[in-house]
């Protein structure tokens, strides 16, 4: 089932726009490192690396700016207000459990961020049959380069529970044909989560985080390094007060922040979001979704002495006939 496309889950055969779903398996077979590996494989979405791993990245959909892509991680927007595109490079695939992937316009439904597209990140979860499974992998390369991960899911009559570790070093390698500087990497990625039911009410409590160090070269090919930290927490409460209604309400918060160790430059983005959707079916023909979003948004930064600090509010309201 596709959910990003009209936020009502359908097949993906019935989804008037173009989209794209990377389950499961064909993410174990692409063995990517990270994000952007995964996504370059895929018609429409280009891709635009200054470097190996860790180093700055950018996903283009139908050739729209960057920053014109909505990312989303089980549906919380982790686009920072910053920079504005989301640091897919540090994301680790073996977290997910599927990406829905959406070209096209989708701002009606997710705000301007969502004009050339959304790419929605599905993380794993635990199976429904009760009992526990765990698993674990390692793996190295040249440069230096170890990659591994680990993952312990359990499963009982009313809870889920799981717990998804990846981590990821590499010494790297010179990023600029002028320049035999290795560009080094460390990122760790993991994703906690808790699913229960509270007799009608469905509730999943879930965190997730990627932190680490990144080497990079700076205009006049200096090496520098900068401390990364992305982070999420979310609180979903989903009911159904009617035959035909479900209604779920998201409280989510959103961390970026990045900090230059050679200098007090930085950029820091903290948003909470509340989002408050309902689905009515009166009828087969007309499924409505409506809803409404609140935003507070606070982004500072400061680089090459120019600060900024600003708060952003934002109300949206939505409504679909399907």
């Amino acid at each position: 089932l596709l959910v990003t496309a009209s936020r009502q889950a359908e097949p993906q055969e019935r989804v008037l726009a173009s989209s794209i779903v990377i389950d499961r398996a064909s993410i174990e077979l692409a063995q990517s490192r990270d994000l952007a590996e995964l996504l370059r494989f895929h018609a429409g979405v280009e891709i635009a690396r200054t470097g190996g791993p860790g180093q700055q990245t950018s996903v283009f959909l139908r050739g729209t700016d960057s920053n014109q892509t909505l990312i989303l991680l089980d549906g919380v927007p982790i686009n920072p207000g910053t920079i504005g595109n989301a640091a897919l490079q540090n994301i680790s695939p073996q977290l997910l459990e599927r990406v829905e992937i959406v070209k096209g316009p989708r701002s009606t439904l997710y705000g301007s961020e969502a004009i050339g597209g959304v790419i929605n990140l599905i993380t794993r979860r635990a199976s429904a049959e009760p009992g526990s499974d765990w698993g674990a992998e390692i793996s190295g390369g040249g440069n230096a380069t170890w990659d591994g991960g680990a993952s312990l899911y359990h499963t009982g009559q009313d809870l889920q529970l799981g717990l998804d570790l990846s981590g990821l070093r590499t010494d790297g390698y010179a990023a600029r044909e002028d320049s035999d500087i290795d560009l080094g990497h460390d990122n760790l990625n993991f994703n906690a989560f808790a699913d229960t039911s509270l007799g009608a009410l469905q509730t999943r409590l879930s965190h997730w985080q990627s932190q680490g160090t990144t080497d990079y070269l700076d205009f006049f090919g200096s090496p520098l390094d900068q401390d990364y930290r992305s982070a999420t927490s979310a609180l979903s409460l989903g009911a159904s007060p009617g035959e035909r209604w479900d209604s779920r309400f998201n409280l989510s918060y959103f961390s970026d922040e990045i900090d230059q160790n050679q200098s007090r430059d930085f950029a820091h983005t903290y948003r909470t979001r509340l989002d408050w959707q309902n689905d009515l079916s009166p009828d087969q023909l007309h499924p409505l979704t409506a809803g409404l979003t609140y935003t507070r948004e606070r982004t500072r930064s400061l680089s090459f002495g120019s600060s900024y600090d600003e708060v952003v509010c934002n109300l949206d309201l939505y409504l679909q006939d399907s």
